[in-house]
């Protein structure tokens, strides 16, 4: 942690600081490296994979009626 903040302009001081304070809660501490050293962002969303399902679901559906369709016209034209 020391040296992510060193590298964005603190000095040896403030850097030291702002990681002693980071390091008395273990939450923090693991939301601030998530974000700043792997780049990841938590998302507390508890509904995310059903949104992505239903989502996924109806997406595949239209697409599966497109390509379909050429497929429904011509059993209805050969049906009359």
């Amino acid at each position: 942690m020391f040296e992510i903040y060193k590298e964005r302009g603190f000095d040896d001081k403030e850097s030291a600081r702002i990681s002693e304070l980071l390091f008395t809660s273990k939450t923090v501490f693991l939301n601030v490296m998530m974000m700043e050293e792997l780049g990841l962002v938590r998302n507390d969303d508890e509904n995310l994979p059903i949104k992505c399902g239903i989502a996924t679901f109806f997406a595949f559906l239209v697409t599966s009626l497109i390509s379909f369709t050429p497929y429904i016209f011509s059993w209805a034209i050969q049906k009359k």
